[in-house]
This record gives C-alpha cells, sequence and structure tokens, in this order.
C-alpha cells in the first residue's frame, strides 16, 4: 500500500556498498518519468554516477565534507537538474523545481518499495556541478542524492550513526494546512 511506503521512507546516512542492479535503476528512473509536470514539460534531468566511476567522482567532490562523511559509502550517487527555461517561448519554468521535485519522490517511493533508501541532499556546490558536467544554460541543479541500501552503521563515525536511530516527526496537520485564512488551521 502507498501510505506505508510513504510512512517508511527515510533518509539514511549509513549505507552499505552493496552494489544497485542496472535493471533496478532502469525501474527507478522509469517511475521517475511517469510524474506529472505543467504542461507535460517533463523538465527533470538526471545524471546518475555508480561507485568508482568519473561521474560518481565528480558528484561526490561537489558535496560538502559534512556530507561526504557518510554518502562516500553509498553505491550511486545522482543529482536532479531542473530545466527552468521553457525554451519554446523562451520564459521562465517556474514550475520546474516542483515538477524536478514530483519525479524525484516518484523514484523515491520506487526505491523504498524495493528496498532501497535514498538520501536527498542540500549540502553541495552548484556551480561544482555545472562546470563538471557542462551543464547548459537554463538548467540548475536541484539536489545531490545518495542512493542504496542500508548497512549496520560500522562504516560511519558514531556521532554520524546517531542520526540513523532517531525517531522520525513531522509538524501536525494544523500546522500547515489552512482554511479561511493564513494560520487558521483546516478543520478535517
Amino acid at each position: 500500500m502507498v501510505e506505508n511506503i510513504i510512512k517508511k521512507r527515510r533518509s539514511i546516512v549509513c549505507f552499505d556498498s552493496k552494489e544497485v542492479e542496472n535493471e533496478i535503476l532502469r525501474k527507478l528512473f522509469e517511475m521517475a518519468k511517469w510524474a506529472p509536470s505543467a504542461f507535460n514539460r517533463q523538465p527533470w534531468r538526471f545524471i546518475v554516477g555508480k561507485n568508482n566511476s568519473e561521474t560518481y567522482h565528480k558528484i561526490f567532490s561537489a558535496l560538502e565534507q559534512g556530507n561526504q562523511i557518510w554518502a562516500k559509502n553509498a553505491p550511486v550517487l545522482f543529482t536532479t537538474i531542473a530545466e527552468t527555461i521553457n525554451h519554446q517561448r523562451n520564459t521562465s519554468n517556474r514550475y520546474a523545481w516542483h515538477d524536478s521535485a514530483l519525479a524525484f519522490a516518484n523514484l523515491t517511493f520506487m526505491a523504498t518499495s524495493l528496498g532501497l533508501y535514498v538520501h536527498p541532499m542540500a549540502g553541495f556546490s552548484s556551480q561544482s556541478l555545472i562546470d563538471g558536467f557542462k551543464i547548459p544554460s537554463g538548467f540548475e541543479p536541484v539536489t545531490v542524492a545518495a542512493l542504496g541500501y542500508k548497512s549496520d552503521c560500522s562504516n560511519v563515525p558514531e556521532s554520524v550513526a546517531e542520526r540513523d536511530s532517531k525517531e522520525r516527526t513531522r509538524k501536525s496537520l494544523s500546522e500547515f494546512v489552512f482554511s479561511d485564512n493564513w494560520n487558521s488551521p483546516f478543520k478535517f
């Protein structure tokens, strides 16, 4: 059931180095493909690197040091890139990040259903990715993510491993679902 998959999803920091097969990666990106997008523009792009590849090392090098500590164990790193310009009209595509996030979410939920974990990261250098992959104007890196199977946390410092055992918490619905006025909770 979809509800269980959504609730099971976690951004772990303890990755096992076990390879993620290309057929599984194909399934994940196939699900990303089916995300909704404004005017069906499908503005998402992904650059995928498997461990020990040049692509993996370029993505890894773009990460901030705090993410490198644990992300180095993930067998797959990838970046999501949004096409922020509607090239047919030469106008801004203000929905590009939203639509790219929907594709990322589809991929994440498919990964969770297959026993994999995806950890999106904001701590990276966009310019490093743009330069390293020759990303053209009109496209912007949105996030970098680590992908793989969970490990027992023996491959990361204890201070990092503690993050994997923390209870997941979320805001109450009254904090973000409104009616009538801003901050006036919707009555379910």
